[in-house]
């Protein structure tokens, strides 16, 4: 077909004449860029092109061919100048520019596309940025759709800045060195082969589940003055070899210990002055023992001790805690018998915190029980990668941990009135991606009681028994176990509260497709709550889960072995390619119920600047560091997510 004419006349008579060519694949945007050609003061997005029909104008869609417009050789049409769409952006430098959105339907332009558009005109990356409007970051997808200048309520002349958004965290290649510290005497008899057991199969395993981390090892080994001072302490260096070191924790047996006390002074001596701690990376300690050091101070009374003034070598506690400190050291101690290392660890944790302002505690667990010791040592590791530097500076709830759960009849405990947030609607998919979550203040009376001390901990959080006083129910609620505001404010919670909405969301659309199988075990989070009461103070209000709690996966890509593990990795992957390749739900734990996992506490990473989904979302580096370990088994096979990865 040969070209045809078109004549386009504007409101004032002016007519402009354009020869289009191959009029069957030219499009109406194609049209508007040849008349911009024409007339370089009216460029294509400026340009409204209309037609009568009838006594009806009719707008032509950019996307139409010039036939399917219903042109013809030689047909006119109205050209109506458009007022150009512009908004005013300020750059992370604080310049002001003025942009034209270059589309004829600004508010059909994406944030995605005025993110690119806005990158060319400042002539400079702004991946690690976004956009703020009104005050609050602007989303450019929503669960895999694409949002416009509309559905973000931005209007022509509209004033937009370049922000930071949260923290960049870079989990991608992870540096930890690990050291354990373990009382070798023969007070230790009975359990020291557990411990070397222990100690070798969790090497092995962290080695396993943490790929692409930077891990190294090494072992200190300790006893008492009763012992020639060129064995009483020795140790392995750093090492990533298995070799090295399972022959030197092999070769360990229980030997000397005259007294009770032990030379534990002496021995995180040799720890900080003897091991080549690296400077750039996270530092772990796992100290193991079944007696206090030496000195009157550190155990309870009728201790049998050949030093009761103190360490014989005049190294005092607080010289090893501000080393503690130096190294910005995780610590954490095993204990075999609590009732004699409890004052102890008392008289450090003070000494602690004080040259810490509170920023480092001595966390302990029983070592008597191989599930406890696995647990810790992966809860460290992983709290070591991913803690972001505000909450490495921010200051420790200190508590003492309570299995027990109250009698919640006693009137020792009193009832806290508060306001909690309504339960938020069952809301489907589409729904999210048309409206997102719209989650309001606590507003709703409640009486309820809470436990004295916390029953454990996770990564982020101390969690308490508790009880409804008006529904009377038992309840679930967590505290932040930071005390910096910035982890404690309403946004935080209602933060916690949106992610796990959110990964229920993505739970219910991942039990109802069907090419995952029919008899797959279903996925479900439990519902949570915000509870305020006395002004500033929060919780994360659950109902119990029943059944053992698990760890499942973190939010830094390691998958503690499971039988479930092959429908949570896929629920996971799952939830990457149905939003859009935006998003993955990840840090799952939670209890198996029969053919159903009740999980809680996730993490969502989100593709873009990390922070979006509060402290632990890592952005791109959390996702990447997921795909990194993350295996495609039967479910993901099933379901086509093999070859949807990054």
């Amino acid at each position: 077909m040969s070209s045809w004419t078109i004549n386009a006349k504007t409101l004032t008579g002016k007519v402009i004449t354009v020869e289009v060519p191959n009029p069957e694949s030219s499009t109406v945007l194609g049209l508007k860029k040849l008349i911009g050609q024409k007339d370089a003061s009216l460029p294509h997005y400026l340009q409204r092109l209309v037609v009568q029909s009838g006594r009806e104008r009719v707008k032509l869609e950019d996307n139409k061919t010039i036939v399917e417009a219903d042109l013809c050789n030689n047909s006119s049409v109205l050209l109506i100048v458009m007022s150009p769409f512009e908004l005013y952006i300020q750059d992370m430098n604080g310049r002001q520019h003025t942009i034209t959105v270059p589309s004829s339907e600004p508010e059909q332009y994406t944030i995605a596309s005025l993110t690119t558009f806005v990158e060319a005109e400042i002539g400079c990356s702004i991946s690690d940025y976004t956009f703020s409007f009104q005050g609050r970051p602007v989303d450019a997808v929503r669960h895999g759709r694409q949002l416009t200048l509309k559905d973000c309520s931005i209007k022509a002349k509209s004033s937009l800045i370049l922000i930071k958004m949260g923290f960049v965290l870079d989990i991608t290649n992870p540096k930890v060195d690990l050291c354990f510290m373990v009382d070798c005497t023969g007070s230790m008899g009975g359990h020291i082969e557990a411990v070397k057991n222990s100690v070798q199969q969790l090497r092995d395993q962290l080695v396993e589940e943490y790929k692409g981390c930077d891990l190294r090892f090494s072992f200190v080994r300790y006893t008492d003055y009763d012992q020639p001072e060129s064995t009483r302490t020795t140790w392995l260096n750093f090492t990533t070899s298995k070799s090295s070191f399972k022959s030197f924790v092999s070769a360990i047996h229980a030997d000397g210990g005259g007294d009770t006390p032990e030379d534990i002074m002496g021995a995180l001596k040799a720890t900080f002055t003897k091991l080549s701690w690296r400077s750039d990376c996270s530092k772990v300690l796992i100290h193991i023992a079944d007696a206090p050091c030496h000195g009157s101070q550190y155990y309870p009374s009728g201790t049998d001790d050949n030093y009761p003034a103190g360490d014989p070598a005049g190294i005092s506690h607080y010289s090893m805690m501000a080393e503690v400190v130096k190294l910005d050291l995780q610590y954490w101690f095993g204990y075999i018998n609590k009732q004699l290392t409890d004052q102890m660890i008392k008289v450090f944790n003070d000494s602690l915190r004080e040259q810490s302002d509170k920023r480092l505690l001595i966390r302990q667990f029983d070592a008597v029980q191989p599930d406890e010791v696995s647990q810790a040592v992966h809860r460290t590791v992983c709290d070591s990668i991913m803690g972001t530097e505000a909450a490495k500076q921010a200051a420790v709830r200190e508590c003492t941990f309570d299995s027990n759960e109250p009698n919640w009849s006693s009137t020792t405990i009193i009832e806290l009135y508060g306001k909690k947030t309504a339960p938020v609607p069952n809301k489907g998919f589409t729904d999210l991606q048309e409206k997102g979550l719209l989650i309001e203040p606590p507003q709703v009376d409640v009486c309820f009681k809470v436990a004295p001390n916390p029953f454990t901990e996770g990564t982020e959080s101390h969690v308490y028994y508790g009880y409804d006083v008006r529904n009377k129910r038992k309840i679930i609620l967590k505290k932040h176990k930071r005390v910096a505001p910035e982890f404690n404010s309403l946004e935080s919670y209602l933060k916690k509260l949106e992610v796990q909405t959110v990964a229920g969301v993505y739970a219910q659309e991942f039990n109802w497709d069907k090419t995952k199988g029919p008899a797959t075990t279903e996925v479900v989070f439990s519902p949570v709550d915000v509870v305020q009461h006395s002004g500033n103070e929060f919780y994360l209000w659950e109902v119990p889960i029943s059944g053992k709690i698990e760890k499942f996966s973190t939010n830094c890509g390691v998958v503690i072995s499971s039988p479930h593990n092959d429908v949570l990795q896929a629920y996971s992957h799952f939830t990457w390619v149905k939003s859009g390749k935006t998003l993955v739900v990840c840090d799952l734990e939670g209890a198996v119920q029969g053919s159903c996992i009740t999980l809680t506490d996730p993490a969502i990473h989100s593709c873009g600047p990390a922070g979006v989904y509060g402290h632990t979302d890592a952005g791109y580096g959390g996702i990447q560091q997921f795909f990194s370990t993350h295996v495609c088994e039967s479910t993901c096979r099933r379901m086509g997510l093999q070859d949807q990865k990054l």
